[in-house]
């Protein structure tokens, strides 16, 4: 922060010298914020991780980026993490995912790169579809019954090669979990998680819903 003075100019960039123009003050204080260059690495992280599944697979491009930011903050940072990496996006026939670059309050992105793709190694993995049949309500209000009226899923899971050679349809099961849905009534569809009996090393590829009948 500095002291300056205050000068007057006119509309071609000359100094107003007019005796009768009279400023309110003379001088004010003016705060300059310092910013530091810097370039960074972009690391991704998982939204969810599967046990056994690190970061280790994930491959960022651009690698890095060059933001400025005020001294105070930027001098001991050496990464930014991405958003998050949701892998239910992720198969075989889209390994690469985009991924938004979100800086500090009062940071500048100098490269003006905002997304980053992440590369999902897969090696050693499988991508296998079942047919669910194992469909079941946790967490409804009480008082409220949850009817399930869908009677089988389509869904489609990876999973380490070892695990993935002996599942079955019978190793997989769909929940729904109504936790606060009070409101809900009549017909619905529900959103549903498919999980792997003994196993959290697997995970569901896309989004999945049941069809319901709420009393």
């Amino acid at each position: 922060t500095v002291s300056a003075k205050l000068v007057a100019y006119d509309q071609y960039g000359m100094v107003i010298t007019d005796d009768n123009l009279q400023l309110s003050a003379s001088k004010v204080d003016v705060t300059i914020p310092v910013y530091l260059r810097k370039t960074l690495d972009l690391t991704a992280t998982l939204s969810k991780t599967p046990t056994g599944f690190g970061a280790s697979r994930l491959e960022v491009t651009p690698s890095r980026i060059e933001v400025a930011g005020p001294e105070d903050s930027i001098t001991d940072m050496t990464e930014l993490s991405l958003e998050p990496v949701d892998l239910s996006q992720v198969d075989f026939n889209n390994p690469v995912l985009e991924a938004d670059v979100t800086l500090p309050s009062g940071f500048k992105n100098v490269s003006n790169v905002w997304t980053a793709q992440v590369k999902v190694d897969l090696d050693g993995y499988s991508q296998k579809s079942f047919t669910v049949t194992n469909i079941s309500v946790i967490n409804a209000s009480k008082g409220h019954s949850v009817d399930v009226l869908t009677g089988s899923v389509n869904v489609t899971l990876i999973g380490p090669d070892s695990i993935m050679s002996q599942l079955t349809a019978d190793d997989l099961y769909m929940q729904v979990d109504m936790t606060g849905q009070t409101e809900l009534s009549g017909s619905a569809e529900l959103a549903a998680t498919v999980g792997v009996t003994g196993s959290t090393s697997c995970w569901a590829v896309g989004k999945y819903t049941i069809s319901a009948y709420i009393s």
